[in-house]
């Protein structure tokens, strides 16, 4: 159903089209404990770096978060990012 809804294989989860750190935007593919990148999603990685895009693979939410933050120039020092870094 979702090769019907539009979705190609390979592409990653998530998309910022934000030019930030010398990179024309961020994509992450999103995985659990455990989880392995595909053959096409590894090729997908590396064609972004050819177009000066940052991609990246993290496993969990405080990973991606922690990307996120590094990407947009965010110095949080909430009391829950202070957990999560620690």
């Amino acid at each position: 159903y979702m090769k019907a809804e539009g979705m190609l294989p390979g592409v990653v989860d998530l998309c910022l089209p934000a030019a930030r750190q010398e990179k024309n935007g961020l994509y992450i593919e999103m995985k659990k404990q455990g989880g392995k990148v595909s053959e096409g999603q590894a090729e997908f990685l590396a064609y972004l770096e050819t177009e000066n895009y940052h991609g990246a693979v993290c496993v969990g939410a405080i990973e991606a978060v922690e990307l996120l933050k590094w990407y947009l120039g965010i110095d949080c020092t909430c009391v829950a990012c202070q957990i999560a870094a620690a």
